[in-house]
């Protein structure tokens, strides 16, 4: 009779562990797509970060090309009124040409 109880004590404390271990594995396996999810996303957000970072960079870079293209066409003023300048004093001078 002690064993017979001692028997059923075993087999109630197995089914117990078992459904435990079973509960445990189910978790580790949510836990496990859970972690895949969050990996995916993350290498998103990496991407979406890079991208931000890479149109930061682009914009600092148009920025600059628009400084420089400002200087090049203030440069051109002035080269051009500098021609405006020399072709009237050579309008103004009068040449004699020698033959």
């Amino acid at each position: 009779m002690l064993l017979q109880v001692e028997l059923t004590t075993l087999k109630t404390n197995n089914a117990r562990l078992t459904s435990a271990l079973q509960e445990s594995t189910a978790n580790v396996d949510e836990w496990k797509r859970q972690l895949q999810l969050y990996k995916e996303e993350n290498a998103k957000i990496k991407l979406k970060y890079t991208d931000l970072e890479a149109g930061k960079i682009a914009e600092g870079n148009s920025e600059a090309l628009r400084l420089r293209v400002e200087a090049l066409e203030s440069e051109l003023r002035t080269r051009n009124e500098e021609i405006k300048a020399l072709t009237m004093a050579t309008k103004n001078k009068d040449f004699v040409v020698c033959t």
